[in-house]
């Protein structure tokens, strides 16, 4: 399969990274970067090809997805925020939080310039500040990716900070992403912390991550994850939001 990726056809290298993203062994790595490298290659099969490298899950498949994103970000950088959350792969994490903390940046510079309009300013004053402000505006697209997938990674950490930041976006990537563990310990760390804090963007963060991860579990658990959640229940269930929200997930059980 491997020397189908130099097919000419757009659509046999597509289809057959596609397939080696789901069948691929290490063997496959080179075959892969050199797919992925290809800066004239149809960005469907680098896509692919990235995806089949983030399923291999190797140091090596997981360091050249980071290679190929820096050199190719506006092509790749979507993407690989999107495939590389998940267990096993930390090796992303300084990556994925140095381009957040770009982004904060970003933010910070397109709010500075739109918080210098002033009412005085002539047309031509106008005109060139909202050519700087639109210029300046940040990424907001990868902020929600970037943080689900810090979350997946490190949901205990990194993840659970940025129930706490800022940026909306930000916060929903996180919540999202700590939901997909579907872990009770953590269920049971985001309410003590909600608890505990008086934060109103946080409370509201945390909540919606309790309310993800219940979802998640009622679609089934075993025995002793069941018994968990039953005791938990009777520690929050006289009080409103949580032990409601609990109850309907024991419900659904």
């Amino acid at each position: 399969m491997q020397t189908l990726l130099r097919n000419p056809n757009v659509r046999v290298q597509t289809a057959t990274a596609e397939a080696l993203s789901r069948i691929a062994s290490p063997d496959s790595i080179p075959a892969l970067q050199t797919a992925l490298l290809d800066s004239q290659a149809a960005i469907p099969v680098r896509r692919a090809a990235l995806t089949a490298l983030n399923n291999i899950g190797t140091d090596e498949s997981i360091q050249i997805i980071l290679e190929a994103v820096e050199k190719d970000e506006p092509i790749l950088g979507l993407h690989a925020c999107r495939e590389l959350g998940g267990k096993d792969r930390e090796k992303a994490l300084p990556w994925l939080s140095k381009r957040l903390k770009e982004i904060e940046g970003q933010y910070r510079e397109w709010r500075r310039i739109r918080d210098s309009e002033r009412p005085d300013f002539s047309e031509e004053q106008g005109k060139q500040w909202a050519e700087q402000l639109k210029a300046a505006e940040p990424q907001r697209f990868l902020a929600f990716p970037i943080a689900q997938a810090i979350a997946r990674i490190d949901p205990n950490g990194k993840g659970f900070a940025l129930l706490s930041h800022d940026l909306a976006d930000v916060r929903a990537g996180a919540w999202t992403g700590l939901s997909q563990t579907s872990d009770l310990n953590l269920l049971k760390k985001l309410h003590a912390e909600r608890q505990a804090s008086r934060e109103s963007l946080f409370r509201h963060a945390a909540y919606r991550a309790i309310d993800l991860v219940l979802i998640r579990l009622s679609g089934g658990l075993d025995l002793q994850d069941r018994t968990d959640l039953e005791a938990f229940y009777g520690q929050v269930k006289d009080e409103e939001g949580v032990g409601e929200r609990v109850e309907w997930t024991l419900n659904q059980l």
